[in-house]
């Protein structure tokens, strides 16, 4: 029983140092990641619009089965779709104003 405690002591040892060691071996690449994002910034900015366009899609989906279920909160909840998506709006406005300034 006394032993346990070492061996849990030595496992969690190395494998800290296991983890410090990865980090190290991939560090160069995640510090070059801001670059990787700007240069595939059109890429990512479709893949959102894909996302947005499928989730856009599963509302006008599910919408009609929402009414029916309950008309009182399906009234709350486009309430809530819309200040979502005027967000999402604004955010990716944002985002694309930035574009201009690399950093």
């Amino acid at each position: 029983m006394s032993l346990r405690k070492p061996v849990l002591t030595g496992a969690a040892v190395l494998s800290a140092g296991a983890v410090i060691w990865l980090l190290m071996q991939f560090a160069v690449p995640v510090l070059n990641l801001q670059s990787s994002l700007y240069q595939g910034r059109w890429l990512l900015l479709a893949w959102r619009l894909a996302l947005y366009g499928l989730a856009g899609w599963l509302w006008l989906n599910q919408s009609p089965r929402l009414q029916q279920h309950s008309p009182a909160a399906f009234r709350h909840l486009k309430r809530a779709a819309g200040w979502s998506l005027l967000l999402l709006a604004t955010g990716e406005i944002s985002n694309i104003l930035q574009w201009g300034t690399r950093i």
